[in-house]
């Protein structure tokens, strides 16, 4: 594949890959249909056994159980591993033990933990990212563990030590910042939590019911994307600013992290991402009137816990964004700027709010006068340092 010549201005690649979501997520929902049910009947530990008691024309159906389900990456993979761990354990309820593991830390901090009747899920956008192939290779070879890639490069690393391959996405990825990579990731991991909790008895209703919303996961999407002119207004609207936060709790504690990612590779801006509550304790003794808060608050509990965060931040002179329910007229009161975000239950409001993070790191980049397709790579200095890691 020819790599294409590199933009220059707006629109970046980055924009382009964030636009085309909606149409990679609806491809995501509908590929590798029989492959995904296989693996969520494995996830599960749901499948037929032979009794040679019985004879070998005699199935038996069995509940084999597995044991831990691991989510690992690095990254924005391992903020998808976060929320796919927090999802399996929702739509299962409860019913799988699920964990999400940084992917260095697995190989690292682990020893002793993992079985051989544990499953690994590696989450790769690249298949290349040095420490998850290593957690895949481990966790096959040496743990005996049940591996299946998710990625968007099905020949990778990642893909060669596993024993099963996800595709996310084949769209076209050319920016650095991996958005829409993410969002099919995030897509796929959805889709494969309902599937395994079907083959779970006390899991399957919910399973059922959840259908509807992860299928309306594009049209989330496409209506995040209908707040471009809002988010760009927004951040042109913005003071002087040397920081950004993001806050989250629950499902977006997650998003908090990517868009705090998301920002400093297309920006190069300083971001850190907080769980809504962290964020009172200690941290606003670095907040100022150069300070950019953007707080992911739809319905729910981190929602309430968001009021005390915009009044405090707003004796600090911070410039608050808040993405919050549509009609929530109290935090819209305290913010400075809000973001209605498309109906949907709070679990899945990751999917709209990952959507007005990627605009918002989007648009600083352009305000910075940034390219958020080449995270640096194309200066010196940067590229000097990548090589002293890049294995």
């Amino acid at each position: 594949m020819t790599t294409p010549t590199p933009r220059t201005g707006h629109p970046y690649f980055m924009y382009d890959e964030v636009r085309a979501q909606p149409a990679a997520m609806r491809a995501a929902l509908v590929a590798d249909d029989a492959q995904r049910a296989h693996i969520a009947r494995e996830l599960a530990g749901t499948h037929q056994v032979t009794d040679a008691i019985l004879g070998p024309n005699f199935l038996l159906p069995a509940f084999a159980g597995r044991g831990r389900v691991y989510l690992s990456g690095c990254g924005s993979a391992y903020h998808a591993a976060l929320t796919g761990a927090d999802w399996f354990r929702r739509i299962t309820q409860g019913a799988l033990d699920v964990q999400a593991v940084q992917a260095f830390e697995f190989i690292h901090y682990m020893r002793g933990g993992p079985r051989t009747h544990d499953a690994f899920l590696a989450l790769s956008h690249s298949g290349i990212a040095s420490a998850t192939v290593e957690a895949a290779r481990r966790a096959k070879d040496e743990d005996g563990m049940y591996t299946v890639a998710l990625t968007a490069a099905p020949q990778s690393a990642v893909a060669q030590n596993s024993d099963e391959t996800l595709i996310t996405t084949t769209a076209p990825a050319v920016a650095s910042t991996y958005t829409i990579s993410h969002l099919t990731m995030l897509t796929v991991l959805a889709d494969l939590a309902r599937r395994t909790a079907e083959h779970l008895r006390a899991a399957r209703e919910v399973a059922l019911d959840l259908a509807d919303d992860i299928a309306a996961f594009p049209d989330l999407a496409a209506a995040a994307l209908g707040a471009e002119d809002q988010i760009r207004q927004i951040v042109a609207a913005l003071p002087p600013i040397n920081q950004v936060i993001y806050g989250g709790g629950g499902p977006n504690w997650a998003t908090a992290l990517e868009g705090a990612l998301k920002t400093r590779e297309a920006a190069y801006l300083p971001a850190a991402g907080f769980e809504m509550e962290e964020i009172l304790h200690g941290p606003p003794a670095s907040f100022d009137d150069h300070t950019a808060a953007v707080l992911i608050a739809p319905l729910g509990a981190a929602r309430d816990r968001a009021l005390d965060v915009l009044r405090a931040l707003g004796q600090l002179g911070v410039t608050t964004i808040v993405f919050g329910s549509s009609g929530d007229t109290d935090l819209a009161a305290l913010a400075n700027h809000f973001v209605a975000l498309p109906d949907c239950p709070e679990a899945f409001s990751v999917i709209p709010s990952t959507v007005l993070v990627q605009q918002t790191a989007y648009w600083l980049a352009m305000q910075r006068g940034a390219n958020p397709d080449l995270i640096r790579r194309d200066q010196a200095r940067w590229a000097a340092a990548r090589q002293q890691y890049v294995r």
